[in-house]
């Protein structure tokens, strides 16, 4: 490095053009299973469905981590405990706990999972209103706020793993439920206008677990409204609009009419 900035030097004092190439960002590590074989499941927790079986020496590419059931090894339980579990990149997006993988690290390697779109993997729906936008997304409850157009008793899933702060009728909102994003204070996620709601205030959910079903409750349930799920980040404390919600599937990007797909509960 200092030979390295004293040519840098030398080249800027004779006034030769100096051209930096940014630093490429690093890809997603590649771990090996540890254990004899281990499951690829659809959400952080040995309760959700298998989708892979794999096999000892595989390589699995990692996209993120979610903090999830407490687990010993599937077939090395003298290894420990561990509630880290990472979703892979390929092989289907499945979980796979820390305690089977070979990361050379008792840490999270790879940042934490951003959020899952709230429904079922696979199924498709379109924006009906896009953040500041239109009729009813421009004050500070709701600005930053997506409308999907999901039918009536569409199955939600947690779109995390956290704690919920309210679950319950709110006015314009009908049956809401707000999920606290773990490692913050007061930033929950906000899915409104819900037709029934499985959980309660102070519950622990896991990424991909039956919340509820949408709807057209509060505000959905007047003429000119279809039945839609009202998607935000607020403040737990007062509701008021914090940010966009951002998804593994789309960021923050969430135009009129674009068709959003899930890969929750994978």
């Amino acid at each position: 490095m200092a030979q390295f900035m004293r040519v840098l030097s030398v080249m800027i004092a004779l006034g030769l053009a100096v051209v930096l190439q940014p630093i490429p960002a690093q890809a997603a590590p590649t771990v090996t299973v540890k254990a004899s074989s281990t499951q690829g499941m659809a959400g952080p927790t040995l309760n959700s469905y298998q989708h892979r079986t794999f096999q000892r020496g595989k390589s699995l590419k990692l996209r993120c981590y979610e903090r999830g059931q407490l687990v010993s090894g599937y077939y090395s339980p003298w290894v420990g405990k561990s509630d880290l579990w990472y979703q892979t990149i390929g092989d289907g997006g499945v979980w796979v706990a820390d305690i089977d993988l070979d990361t050379g690290s008792n840490d999270p390697v790879v940042p934490r999972c951003d959020a899952n779109l709230p429904w079922t993997e696979g199924q498709a729906y379109p924006v009906t209103q896009s953040p500041g936008s239109g009729y009813s997304h421009g004050d500070s409850y709701n600005r930053h706020a997506v409308d999907v157009g999901l039918p009536n008793g569409t199955t939600l899933r947690a779109p995390i793993t956290g704690k919920v702060y309210f679950e319950g009728w709110s006015g314009p909102g009908g049956i809401v439920t707000l999920i606290k994003k773990p490692g913050t204070s007061n930033t929950c996620y906000q899915l409104a206008h819900q037709s029934a709601s499985y959980i309660n205030d102070g519950q622990k959910v896991i990424r991909g677990q039956v919340i509820g079903k949408s709807g057209g409750s509060g505000n959905g349930q007047q003429g000119y409204y279809a039945p839609h799920l009202h998607m935000n980040v607020v403040y737990c404390s007062t509701q008021k609009s914090l940010t966009i919600l951002k998804t593994q599937e789309r960021g923050t990007s969430y135009p009129l009419g674009a068709s959003l797909s899930s890969w929750n509960a994978r």
